[in-house]
């Protein structure tokens, strides 16, 4: 009699493993890759504004559980992203960290299916670090998202200055938790936010790779653009640097030549509307 029970309970036991088994592997089968797939990343420190937001706190958890993950257990912590993954027609960012253990982000349905913004991707780290030692040229400092001065020292737009290193960090809902540290010529630091290389196509540009105001510019030109004014018969390059890049282009030609029409801002009634022919400003 004794046997039988230790047979049964020999049975009840494989089939319960096999059950784990299989309920992980099905759920690894779910994962669905996507462009970040095979990405190594890194949980960025936060200010505590973001730090105490919940949402931070309760859209992290391990894969196969419905309890939140608090963030300071994955703070500093590296991972690979996996993909996404369903479940309950709710969509989830699935990340393995180096001891193997799997988490989901929870995303929200409204927004973007981007990364989340306090996680960075190694290969933006790596990319960063390559500005370290070198020459930049400040372009946006009026906002605590974009510039954080720890010193007394002053910047201006256009200022060149000398990248020291880079930190990880996130202060906002939105952009790469990348920072560039800036020399300020005392013990208190002072930090860009790392463009990444989308900045230079569609979005405002943090600072510049090089000196954005050229030597063959009149000086009338090189100080409105210091103001952020622009005027008729300004190029395309020089209308950028003033008021930065236009969320959209539109380009017609004709006999008489062609034309671009750029558009900047995103509230119907606070659009500003450029037109240049063949180059030049003509319209505004």
């Amino acid at each position: 009699m004794s046997k039988i029970l230790e047979l049964l309970f020999l049975v009840m036991f494989l089939n319960h493993f096999s059950c784990i088994k299989y309920n992980s592997l099905n759920n690894n089968s779910l994962i669905i890759e996507t462009r970040f797939s095979g990405d190594n990343v890194v949980f960025a420190d936060l200010s505590k504004d973001l730090l105490n937001q919940k949402i931070i706190n309760k859209n992290w958890s391990r894969l196969n559980s419905k309890k939140s993950m608090p963030y300071f257990r994955l703070k500093n912590n590296s991972a690979k992203i996996k993909g996404d993954f369903i479940r309950n027609a709710e969509k989830y960012l699935i990340v393995q960290t180096n001891n193997g253990n799997l988490f989901k982000w929870k995303y929200n349905p409204r927004a973007t299916k981007t990364l989340p913004s306090h996680l960075a991707t190694l290969s933006a780290i790596n990319d960063a670090k390559l500005f370290i030692g070198q020459n930049i040229w400040l372009n946006e400092i009026h906002s605590d998202s974009i510039f954080i001065n720890n010193s007394e020292k002053r910047f201006r737009k256009f200022d060149k200055v000398m990248v020291l290193g880079i930190r990880v960090f996130q202060n906002s809902k939105t952009d790469m938790p990348i920072w560039l540290e800036i020399d300020t010529n005392c013990e208190h630091s002072a930090f860009i936010r790392y463009n990444g290389k989308f900045k230079t196509e569609l979005r405002q540009n943090n600072y510049y790779n090089k000196n954005p105001l050229k030597k063959e510019w009149s000086k009338t030109i090189i100080e409105n653009l210091k103001k952020k004014k622009i005027e008729y018969g300004m190029s395309f390059e020089q209308v950028r640097v003033s008021i930065g890049n236009p969320e959209m282009i539109n380009n017609t030609s004709s006999i008489n030549g062609v034309s671009q029409q750029w558009v900047y801002g995103k509230n119907l009634d606070k659009k500003k509307y450029l037109l240049f022919k063949n180059g030049k400003l003509v319209s505004m």
